[in-house]
Formats: structure tokens, sequence, C-alpha cells
């Protein structure tokens, strides 16, 4: 095996920065193909959230990056991180635009949609058609629109949110989602959240289905609503 893993069979490290810094934390992982089981292209989707207490030098919060990882050639590995972002408003210290501070524990990809479930909140949705290129920062500190430049943190391209959903209860949450594609020709949103005394007493421990429309999108365009009408509980 391959450090401890039995029967390995393929994958790829990750570069030493991203490896050794403590406070970039790995969560969800998707795939995505461009053209399905001919695809020239396949892409591997990570999320990690930013943890500012295990950054040493800390001075303001990053949110959330989504590393982009071309695994067309194992042999070749290439991927960029690109950040996420959501628009500020007046009482913001960001200007336009601002880092999304969430957990980020699951994300699935669906055409060209992606989605990252809000832990407590519902689930946020990205257009993987809008990535935007932005100007280096070398204070690692800046994000938005400055004058006529455009930053984030010194990464090279930003993902916009398209669309948030919110759940109706409030003690419902979703720690992992991926998409359920039993019936090809009607995949759903597969989600579902832990429930332990040392995560969240409160959580209803659920496992649940999102119906979501031909284009992509979850029915339910305004918001995610309670687990008796979309949802089927277990």
């Amino acid at each position: 095996g391959v450090n401890g893993i039995n029967h390995f069979h393929v994958g790829f490290d990750w570069q030493d920065e991203d490896n050794e810094v403590p406070y970039w934390i790995p969560q969800g992982i998707t795939g995505k193909r461009n053209g399905g089981d001919n695809a020239t292209k396949k892409y591997v989707l990570v999320s990690w959230y930013y943890k500012d207490e295990n950054d040493p030098n800390y001075q303001v919060k990053k949110g959330v990056r989504i590393s982009f990882v071309d695994v067309t050639d194992m042999d070749n590995i290439k991927y960029r991180h690109v950040l996420l972002v959501e628009p500020a408003t007046a009482n913001d210290s960001f200007p336009v635009f601002k880092p999304i501070n969430i957990h980020a524990g699951g994300i699935a990809c669906i055409g060209n949609t992606l989605y990252v479930a809000d832990t407590g909140k519902g689930m946020r949705a990205f257009d993987l058609t809008n990535i935007f290129q932005v100007n280096s920062d070398s204070t690692k500190l800046r994000c938005g629109i400055i004058g006529s430049n455009v930053y984030a943190f010194d990464y090279y391209y930003v993902l916009p949110q398209m669309k948030r959903y919110f759940l109706e209860h409030n003690n419902a949450n979703f720690s992992w989602i991926s998409i359920d594609r039993t019936d090809e020709n009607y995949p759903k949103i597969f989600a579902g959240n832990y429930k332990a005394n040392t995560y969240d007493e409160d959580a209803i421990p659920t496992i649940s289905w999102w119906n979501l429309s031909t284009s992509g999108e979850i029915e339910s365009l305004d918001k995610l609503i309670s687990s008796t009408s979309l949802s089927e509980n277990i």
C-alpha cells in the first residue's frame, strides 16, 4: 500500500505549500467531466476551508477555496485553487464581493453547477462557466474591487455565488452532499448530516433527496423547503 493504504490504485500529492500549511483544511470532494463518458477532460474538485486559529499570522478570514484538479492524465496532474466569493454589503470590510466563511463540508457537481453545503443554513450554488481572473496581491490580505484592481488574497481566480438556498428547519444540518444518479433521467441531490454529542446535539439526523430541474437547479428556486415535501427522510 501507499502511506498505509492497501490496494492503492492511483492518486496524487498536493504541492508542499498546500500539504504543509495547517490552516487550509480539505473537506468536500466531487468530480466533473466535460462530455460525459467520452470526456476529453476529467476533473476532481476539492473544497478547503480556512481555519484562522491554525494560522499564526492570522489577520483576516479567507473563506473557502476550491481546487480544480485536472486528472485527465494521471501522469501529468495540474491543479489551481479558486476562491469562492459572494456579494458584499455596505457593512462589510471588503468592497463589492467577499469570501464565504463556511465549513464547506460537502460539495457536488451536476452539469455546470457546483453545490456547496452550508451546514446549518442550507446550500449554495455556483456557475462553473463564470470563473473570473483577478489581480495578484503580494499582501495576501485584500479581497474585492479596490480602485481599478480586483483582488482575492493573491488567488488568481474567483468563483462568484450564483444562488443561495435556505432551509426552513433550523435544526437540520447539511454535513455532506452528493449527486444520486440512480435514475439518469432524474438525478437528485443526496444529502445527510452528522449527529453526535460532541458535534451538534440538536441536529435532526436525516438523509434526504432533493429534486433537481432539467437544468440542474433545485426545483424550489428561492429556498430549500422542509423535509415533508422535497426530501424523503429515512
